[in-house]
């Protein structure tokens, strides 16, 4: 090992042009082979989505996915009616999205068990009647939402 750093201390201009080549060849190569990401996923005759066939056609409301959306009041809490004026409107707004089928919220009947005990966080449900479909460009409320 004692020879081999000695002999890269004496070419070190010779050994500096091989590490920057060799990170040159590094990126060429990994630009030609490309990126590529794969968002779906499937496994044919399986069980799971055997099932999920079943929900789509007999049960298409409850067949897609769900999402959380968390709520926090700075002041107050979110059982507050300023507060929950405003978040009503806003669940209002997300259950007229496409693709929704129901927004379960925290002011709803047991929704209690959605609010935090000190009262400063809840959470409303989405529950949507597809599945996400995502590209590695798109977000989840983006490719729902259009």
């Amino acid at each position: 090992m004692p020879s081999l750093a000695r002999w890269c201390f004496r070419h070190r201009k010779l050994v500096l042009a091989g590490w920057i080549l060799a990170l040159i060849v590094v990126t060429v190569v990994s630009r030609i082979a490309g990126i590529s990401y794969a968002t779906s996923f499937s496994l044919p005759n399986s069980g799971s989505t055997q099932a999920q066939a079943i929900l789509q056609h007999d049960f298409p409301s409850a067949s897609g996915d769900a999402d959380q959306i968390v709520l926090e009041a700075k002041t107050g809490q979110v059982t507050s009616a300023p507060v929950r004026s405003e978040v009503e409107a806003m669940l209002g707004k997300v259950e007229k999205l496409p693709r929704v089928v129901s927004v379960a919220s925290p002011y709803g009947p047991g929704g209690a068990g959605q609010i935090s005990r000190d009262g400063k966080i809840a959470f409303a449900t989405v529950n949507f009647n597809a599945q996400a479909q995502l590209s590695p460009s798109s977000a989840l409320p983006r490719s729902w939402a259009s």
